[in-house]
């Protein structure tokens, strides 16, 4: 199963990478910078689908994105959420520090924490979309409520749920395209490694002192991360963005301020 896709330019030349990012074709322009960004809780990898929405800006500004499976890899399939980051570490250590960490929900939450754990004279961007370093009541509660869907191998509710939770509080569900599959056992396996994940997260004080810069953004309306749910900001080169009417994926608004700022912040 592919673990990776590497993106050197638009959507339409996207390459799988069946041996991870190692072994994939090599960009013409060797002197590009490189983003890595890691996936969200998906039942089935995606593709890298989910960063489709900002791969057009980060082409425009010469940047080759890697995205990670994070829920991939068997051998992380009783870490807790630090053993998790310390795996993701030593990886993206391996490759070579990029330019850009990039991450979005849970893919967010293991960016800030590989972040924080990188040991490099020069810290890597970060760029992230309601990305959580703090779990709270409010959080857990709606991430034990799909877990225990997911549990009782009930992917298709707990898909319906999620479908609701991720749009903005004052609109309903959208379409979710995979209702109405059969799901084997490992898609739920995957779902209640990922929510298992996020329920005790406590560390937005790291993310705090992190050296390098954060451009980070949230939704108004989200019904999950809450601005609660992020590190302070109180670092001058920490940047946390709230979108109006956004809910839990800012950069899918439709908001045009949301693509100029990360443009800039990319330049």
């Amino acid at each position: 199963m592919d673990t990776s896709i590497r993106w050197t330019g638009s959507i339409a030349s996207s390459r799988p990478c069946a041996s991870g990012p190692r072994n994939c074709p090599v960009s013409e322009q060797n002197a590009r910078r490189r983003a890595f960004a890691f996936s969200p809780i998906t039942p089935t990898w995606d593709d890298g689908q989910y960063y489709s929405g900002i791969c057009r800006l980060l082409e425009i500004q010469g940047i080759e994105l890697t995205v990670f499976d994070t829920l991939s890899p068997q051998d992380l399939a009783l870490l807790t959420f630090g053993e998790t980051v310390n795996v993701w570490t030593e990886r993206v250590a391996a490759l070579g520090v990029p330019d850009f960490l990039i991450g979005g929900a849970l893919g967010g939450a293991i960016a800030q924490g590989v972040a924080c754990s990188l040991k490099m004279p020069q810290a890597p961007r970060l760029l992230l979309f309601s990305a959580p370093a703090r779990t709270t009541p409010i959080l857990a509660q709606s991430l034990l409520e799909l877990r225990e869907l997911a549990r009782l191998g009930d992917v298709e509710s707990c898909l319906r749920k999620l479908a609701l939770l991720v749009q903005p509080s004052n609109m309903g569900a959208g379409t979710n395209p995979v209702c109405g599959e059969n799901f084997a056992n490992a898609e739920a396996e995957r779902l209640i490694r990922g929510f298992s994940l996020l329920l005790s997260l406590d560390f937005a004080d790291e993310v705090d002192r992190y050296p390098g810069r954060i451009l980070h953004f949230f939704g108004e309306c989200s019904r999950l991360v809450r601005r609660e749910n992020l590190s302070r900001g109180v670092h001058k080169d920490h940047s946390i963005v709230e979108v109006p009417g956004a809910g839990m994926r800012p950069i899918s608004s439709g908001n045009s301020d949301v693509a100029s700022e990360i443009l800039s912040y990319l330049a």
